[in-house]
C-alpha cells in the first residue's frame, strides 16, 4: 500500500480542516450568545461551505492529474495522474465527512435551543400559536362588545327612564300649565265683572253724589228764601198768618230733605259694602286660584306614558336578549353576520332616537311659545296689579272721590295688600317659568346626550370594520407566509436538486475521462509488450 500524499494534497486538507473548526468555533460563539436564529442562514451554509471546498479540491486534484499526464510519455506521466486522483478523492472524502459531522453538530445544537422542532413544525406551530391569539382576541372582543352591549343596555333602560321621567313632568306640567291660564282666565274675567261692578258702584256713587249736590242746593235755596222770609217778617209783621205758614211748609220742606239725606247716606252705605263684598270675594278667588295653580303644578299622571315605554323597554329587552343568545352560540364564521344585524339595529335605533331628538326638539320650541305666552299673561298681569296699574288708579280715583271715608280707605288699603299679594304670587309665577325655562334647557342637554350616544353607535360600526379589515388582513399575511414557506421550500429543493445534479455530472465526467486515460494507458501498454 503506497502511503505517500503529496503537497498539495495535504495543503487542500489542511484548508478544508481549517474551515471545519472556523465553522465550528463560529457555530459554538453562536450557541453561546444565543444567536443561532439571529444567524440561522450563515450557520446553515457552513456544511455547504465545507462539502464544496472538497468539490473544488476533487476538481483541483483531477485538474493536476491531467495536466502532468503526457500521452507520449506515459510512465512518467501516470504518477503525476494518481497524485492528482488522490487528491481529488482525499479532498473530496474530507469535504463530505467534515460537512456530514457539521450538519450533525449543527443540528444537535439546534436541537437544544428548539427542542427538536423542524421549521415547518416550528412554523406550524407559530401559526398555531398566531390563530390562537387571535381566537383569545376575538373572544375578547366578544366579551368587550357584550360588555358594550350591557353598558349599553344600563344606558337604555336609564334613558328610557329618564325619558319617562321628562314625559311624565312635561305631562304634568302641561296640564298644571293649562289649569293655571284657565285660572288666570277665569280670574281675568272674574277681575273684570268686579271692574264692571266697581265702575256701575262708582257711577252710582256719583249719581247719588249728584243728587247729594242737587238736595244740598235745594237746602240752600230753602235757607235763603228763610233769611228772606224772615226779612219780609221783620219788615211786614202783619202778614204773621202768611208767615206762619210759610214757616211751617219750611218744616215740612225741612224733613223732606232730611229723608232724602238719610235715604242717600243707606244708599252710599250698601254701595260701600257692596264694593267690599266684592273686594273680599276677589281676594278669595285669587287665592284659590293660585292654590290650585300651586298644586297642579306639584301633581303627576303618567301612567299611560310610563305604560307605553315600559312595554318598549321589554320589547327591547327581548330583542337584546336574542342579539346576545346569538352572539354567544354562535360560531366565528357567524360572527359577521351577528355583527351586521347590530350594525342593521343600531340604524333603526339611531333613526328611532333621531326622530325621539326631532320630537323633543318640537317639544322644546312648544315649551318656548307656552313660556312666551306665559311671560306675556305675567306682563298684562303685572301691568294690572303694579304701582302704576289700571287697578291702581282706580283706587286712587276712589280715594280722591271719597277720601273723608276712613271704612273706605281701610278697604283701599287691603285692596292695595290684595295687589301687593298679587305682585308676590306673579313674582313666584315668574320663578315658575323660569324652572320651567332651565327644564327646557336641560332637555336641550338631553338632546345633546342623545346625539353623543349616536355618535358611539358610529364609531361601534367603525369598531365592526376594523374588525373586518383585521380578519381580512391576517387572512391576506397567513397566506402569504404560507406561500413564503411553499416558495422558500420549492427554491431549496430546486437548489439542491440542481447541486446534486451538478456534482453527479461532473464527477462522472471526470470518472469517464478517468477511464478512457485508464484504457488508453493499458492499450498502449499493450502495443509495447
Amino acid at each position: 500500500m503506497n502511503l505517500y500524499i503529496s503537497t498539495d494534497t495535504w495543503v487542500c486538507l489542511s484548508i478544508i480542516v481549517v474551515a471545519f473548526i472556523v465553522c465550528l468555533i463560529l457555530v459554538l460563539k453562536f450557541k453561546n450568545s444565543e444567536k443561532l436564529e439571529a444567524n440561522r442562514r450563515i450557520i446553515e451554509y457552513f456544511p455547504t461551505l465545507v462539502s464544496t471546498l472538497g468539490v473544488l479540491g476533487t476538481f483541483w486534484g483531477i485538474t493536476k492529474g491531467l495536466m502532468a499526464f503526457d500521452t507520449s510519455d506515459l510512465d512518467q506521466s501516470i504518477p503525476g495522474l494518481l497524485d492528482g486522483l488522490k487528491t481529488a478523492f482525499f479532498t473530496s472524502l474530507a469535504g463530505m465527512i467534515g460537512s456530514m459531522f457539521l450538519s450533525a453538530f449543527i443540528s444537535k445544537k439546534q436541537d437544544e435551543r428548539d427542542g427538536g422542532i423542524s421549521d415547518i413544525n416550528q412554523a406550524a406551530g407559530e401559526i398555531t400559536k398566531s390563530v390562537k391569539a387571535m381566537s383569545d382576541a376575538n373572544t375578547e372582543t366578544i366579551r368587550s362588545i357584550q360588555q358594550q352591549l350591557t353598558e349599553q343596555e344600563a344606558d337604555r333602560k336609564a334613558f328610557y327612564r329618564t325619558v319617562g321621567e321628562v314625559m311624565s313632568k312635561m305631562s304634568d306640567t302641561q296640564k298644571s300649565i293649562t289649569s293655571a291660564i284657565d285660572s288666570l282666565v277665569v280670574l281675568q274675567r272674574s277681575q273684570e265683572n268686579s271692574l264692571a261692578d266697581i265702575k256701575e258702584a262708582n257711577i252710582s256713587i256719583l249719581t247719588s253724589f249728584s243728587n247729594l249736590e242737587e238736595a244740598t242746593a235745594q237746602q240752600s235755596a230753602s235757607i235763603n228764601s228763610v233769611a228772606k222770609y224772615s226779612q219780609e217778617v221783620s219788615e211786614y209783621t202783619h202778614h204773621l198768618g202768611e208767615i206762619l205758614d210759610v214757616i211751617s211748609g219750611m218744616s215740612g220742606t225741612e224733613d223732606e230733605i232730611n229723608e232724602k239725606v238719610g235715604k242717600l247716606e243707606e244708599i252710599i252705605h250698601g254701595e260701600v259694602i257692596e264694593i267690599e263684598d266684592n273686594m273680599a270675594k276677589t281676594n278669595k278667588l285669587l287665592e284659590s286660584k293660585f292654590d290650585e295653580f300651586t298644586e297642579l303644578l306639584k301633581k303627576s299622571n303618567t301612567e299611560a306614558l310610563v305604560e307605553v315605554m315600559k312595554k318598549v323597554t321589554e320589547e327591547f329587552q327581548k330583542q337584546m336578549n336574542s342579539l346576545i343568545n346569538k352572539l354567544i352560540q354562535e360560531n366565528f364564521d357567524q360572527l359577521n353576520k351577528s355583527v351586521e344585524k347590530l350594525n342593521q339595529w343600531q340604524q333603526e335605533n339611531k333613526e328611532i332616537i333621531a326622530s325621539l331628538t326631532l320630537q323633543y326638539k318640537e317639544m322644546s320650541d312648544n315649551f318656548e311659545a307656552t313660556s312666551t305666552s306665559l311671560t306675556r299673561v305675567k306682563d298684562d298681569t303685572t301691568s294690572l296689579v303694579s304701582e302704576g296699574g289700571k287697578l291702581r288708579q282706580l283706587v286712587d280715583a276712589l280715594n280722591q272721590v271719597i277720601i273723608e271715608d276712613e271704612h273706605f280707605i281701610e278697604v283701599t288699603k287691603e285692596l292695595h295688600e290684595t295687589a301687593n299679594l298679587s305682585k308676590s304670587n306673579m313674582e313666584s309665577f315668574n320663578e315658575s317659568t323660569k324652572a320651567l325655562n332651565e327644564w327646557v334647557r336641560k332637555q336641550r342637554n338631553f338632546v345633546d346626550g342623545v346625539q353623543l350616544l349616536i355618535a358611539k353607535l358610529e364609531e361601534l360600526n367603525k369598531i365592526r370594520d376594523y374588525g373586518e379589515q383585521f380578519w381580512k388582513g391576517t387572512k391576506d399575511k397567513m397566506e402569504e407566509g404560507v406561500g413564503i414557506l411553499t416558495r422558500g421550500s420549492q427554491t431549496l429543493n430546486s437548489q439542491l436538486t440542481s447541486l446534486d445534479r451538478q456534482f453527479y455530472g461532473r464527477l462522472s465526467a471526470t470518472l469517464a475521462e478517468l477511464d478512457n486515460c485508464i484504457t488508453k494507458m493499458v492499450e498502449q501498454v499493450g502495443k509495447r509488450r
